[in-house]
């Protein structure tokens, strides 16, 4: 079983709780991701950059005038729903590794940050924020209700709504590879607690569909394993944010591993995220 410690650049503070980020994001400059922060090069190979500028441009002018509430009330109304089917097929599987791992980031999102701040608005935020690349909280916020909810033709937003859709899909369309190294290069930039990543990772499961494989306990554990492992060898090479060699994995692939019968095949984004949030709380137990 893997065991260690963490970086110590993980979560700049070394713990991997949710409130290191929260705290930290209450001094995060308002910058365009595409353009770059000070000190650091841009984020590079998003997808439709133009479009997300267009969306987020016309988010701040809702913002602006108060049209923005109904979309942040509906939006948020269609994760919670999103949020419950997928607990209750994940309340199907064998695994009870699985089954714990994502028990434990519901419970966990349901408590208040130190600033008061949800767990579960904040989580949301930046899963968000890694598909429309946007830092302000609200106006991703308001992006998850472009993407998400139910828009008529005639609707003043829907424009903005195809648009918002648009950058989803293609988002799914993405090949794995390139999706995973997308999260390795936005986890490196923003240097998340653990306790974070496997918030995102809870919500890659929920947002991009697929198929669920129901993994035995035994090829979770493995796989599971192998992740901490790139961890753990990143950390002892002083890789500034270790769990960024976790994410560099996924973006090889993942395979069943122990199961002889079972053919050979990479597994889906979904039933891979669910892994790495498994390996990312065995991480947080090993650190103490």
């Amino acid at each position: 079983m893997a065991t260690g410690r963490g970086g110590a650049g993980e979560g700049k503070h070394g713990d991997h709780t949710t409130e290191t980020d929260v705290e930290r994001d209450k001094d995060t400059p308002e910058v365009d991701h595409e353009a770059g922060e000070a000190g650091r090069p841009p984020r590079r190979g998003r997808v439709s950059p133009e479009v997300t500028q267009k969306l987020r441009e016309s988010t701040s002018k809702m913002i602006a005038d108060g049209s923005h509430v109904d979309l942040l009330f509906d939006g948020n109304a269609a994760a919670d729903r999103m949020d419950d089917a997928s607990h209750a097929e994940t309340d199907t599987l064998d695994s009870m590794t699985v089954k714990e791992s994502s028990r434990r980031a519901e419970d966990g999102m349901r408590e208040a940050a130190s600033s008061g701040t949800s767990k579960r608005w904040y989580a949301r935020w930046k899963f968000w924020g890694f598909i429309f690349a946007s830092i302000g909280g609200v106006t991703t916020l308001v992006l998850q209700g472009l993407a998400l909810r139910p828009t008529k033709p005639d609707s003043p937003h829907a424009d903005d709504a195809a648009r918002a859709k648009e950058v989803l899909a293609k988002w799914k369309a993405l090949p794995d590879p390139q999706f995973w190294n997308h999260m390795k290069a936005y986890v490196g930039e923003q240097d998340f607690s653990l306790e974070t990543q496997a918030y995102l990772m809870h919500y890659v499961a929920v947002f991009f569909e697929g198929p669920n494989e129901n993994l035995p306990d035994a090829d979770v554990t493995l796989l599971s394993e192998l992740l901490q492992n790139a961890y753990l060898d990143a950390a002892a090479q002083r890789i500034p944010v270790p769990s960024t060699a976790i994410y560099a994995r996924l973006a090889a692939g993942l395979d069943r591993t122990s199961s002889p019968n079972q053919p050979t095949a990479p597994l889906s984004r979904r039933t891979s995220a669910q892994i790495a949030m498994c390996a990312l709380y065995a991480l947080m137990d090993a650190e103490g």
